[in-house]
């Protein structure tokens, strides 16, 4: 998997790089360049072209990485619906999803931005709920179709 870089500045760190001519590279670094020259190497690109980050992405393949976070987030959200009822994690989830009880008050201000707003987030771009993504994530086959 290659990294993603914009390729003139990726150039102009080697060439700034070189033209100090440090007698002591440290080891790090030095892995750092060799593996800087060899990606523009394999992309086909000079140092002086201003070349995109979408246009990397579609020469190497890459997805976007917020489509992976989210894809991996689903995962785990599957898999905590489809752990045991009796287990803790399994019980915080319910209570997350079901809300507080009537008589507790909220902060003031906004609320925060928790992880399972953000699943819920995810899951209403699928046409789903929170409580209606149960019975789907059941089905470790269909969930991961789901959140591909």
């Amino acid at each position: 998997m290659y990294a993603v870089y914009n390729i003139k500045s990726v150039q102009q760190r080697i060439t700034i790089v070189t033209l100090k001519r440090r007698k002591s590279l440290s080891k790090n670094r030095a892995k750092q360049i060799t593996y800087l020259s060899f990606c523009l190497k394999e992309l086909q690109c000079h140092g002086s072209e201003f070349v995109t980050n979408d246009e990397i992405r579609s020469r190497t393949g890459q997805p976007l990485l917020s489509n992976t976070v989210r894809s991996r987030r689903l995962f785990f959200f599957g898999h905590l619906h489809r752990t045991d009822p009796s287990q803790d994690h399994h019980r915080a989830l319910q209570a997350c999803i079901l809300g507080p009880p009537d008589d507790w008050r909220r902060r003031i201000g906004r609320p925060r931005q928790s992880w399972l707003r953000t699943v819920e987030a995810d899951l209403r771009q699928m046409n789903l709920g929170l409580a209606t993504s149960k019975p789907r994530a059941q089905d470790r086959s269909a969930w991961r179709k789901l959140g591909n």
